[in-house]
């Protein structure tokens, strides 16, 4: 069977403070901040798997990556783009 996490997408911004509670507020935007970072310093033509990532390793985590890098791309990052079926993120 196939892995698709579109159910995992961000739709609204109701996750934001769900996670910064489960978290607490500074761990949440740390992480945040370290994503961004992290997502700026891939090159052109970067694909990331994310069912074969090890640090994906639960739906929660899986959950909260995905939701923070469209929040990423949502924010004017457009060149960085999700498959159809959020297993593969890539920048172009």
């Amino acid at each position: 069977m196939n892995a698709d996490y579109r159910h995992m997408r961000m739709t609204n911004y109701q996750w934001v403070e769900e996670y910064s509670s489960r978290l607490g507020k500074e761990a949440f935007w740390k992480l945040l901040n370290e994503r961004y970072k992290w997502l700026m310093k891939q090159p052109r033509g970067w694909i990331y798997n994310l069912e074969l990532s090890k640090l994906l390793n639960s739906d929660i985590i899986r959950d909260l990556f995905i939701k923070t890098v469209c929040l990423f791309i949502s924010e004017g990052n457009g060149d960085y783009q999700f498959s159809p079926d959020f297993t593969t993120i890539k920048r172009i």
